[in-house]
């Protein structure tokens, strides 16, 4: 018993050191988002009545995929080639423009020029970023996950 007794006082001390040291993930979400170039990892949809994704990575070119997405304080947006062009004359900017956070953080919108999407950001941490794009021009519901990381 006493054995039993001692190692839950080792628990609970061990997990009262942990939750009373500093936080370095206190981080907010323009801090996260703004910390390095993001890079395409998977690409994939749904239907609005499924509840499963399908990944459609695949569908998507080796020279898009590697190109690098970068979020920028106060609010500059830049899409730059990544290793392999998939034009060698192309530019290494693909796009500038300017993001925002809408809805309480919980949207955020690319502008590019007079275009802008809105995609819901559903999770961004030190080293993902994922974003929905929710299309509701056609007569079923289609939802396209972006998973990025750094």
């Amino acid at each position: 018993m006493k054995k039993v007794f001692f190692a839950a006082a080792i628990l609970l001390c061990a997990t009262v050191f942990i939750s009373c040291s500093k936080n370095s993930n206190n981080k907010t979400k323009a801090e996260l988002l703004t910390t390095g170039g993001w890079r395409l990892e998977s690409k994939q949809t749904r239907i609005a009545t499924a509840t499963t994704w399908t990944d459609i990575t695949s569908s998507v070119t080796a020279c898009k995929k590697d190109d690098v997405a970068s979020f920028t304080n106060p609010s500059t947006y830049t899409l730059t080639e990544g290793g392999s062009k998939c034009n060698a004359a192309n530019p290494d900017v693909v796009a500038t423009g300017s993001w925002a956070f809408l809805n309480n953080q919980d949207d955020l919108k690319i502008t590019i020029g007079s275009s802008s999407i809105i995609y819901s950001l559903y999770l961004v941490t030190e080293n993902v970023l994922t974003i929905d794009e929710i299309d509701s021009t056609g007569i079923v519901v289609v939802y396209t996950r972006y998973v990025y990381f750094h």
